[in-house]
């Protein structure tokens, strides 16, 4: 039987920066929100342009089991794009 309650989930996002994918942890301001345009690299803050191609991760537990789940954002499609038509954002 499935037990289910209140879980920590890791938010994680890959970026494509300098030409290679870097697995990044985004910026979350004092109130708790997620900021898409900043992301940590090394403990340092780095701007990400919204037209720079990423995919977003979240994961949890589950029965000592890593589960998750991702979004792929592709190049030329910014945040005000997405959700407008269904061609920027890719669930897998």
């Amino acid at each position: 039987m499935a037990r289910y309650g209140n879980k920590r989930v890791a938010l994680l996002r890959s970026v494509k920066l300098e030409g290679s994918w870097r697995m990044c942890v985004p910026h979350v301001d004092t109130k708790g929100r997620v900021s898409p345009e900043l992301v940590k690299v090394l403990g340092k803050k780095v701007a990400v342009s919204p037209d720079t191609p990423s995919r977003w991760y979240l994961s949890w537990y589950e029965a000592g089991v890593v589960r998750g789940w991702s979004e792929e954002v592709t190049e030329g499609c910014g945040n005000s794009d997405k959700g407008r038509n269904g061609e920027c954002g890719v669930a897998t």
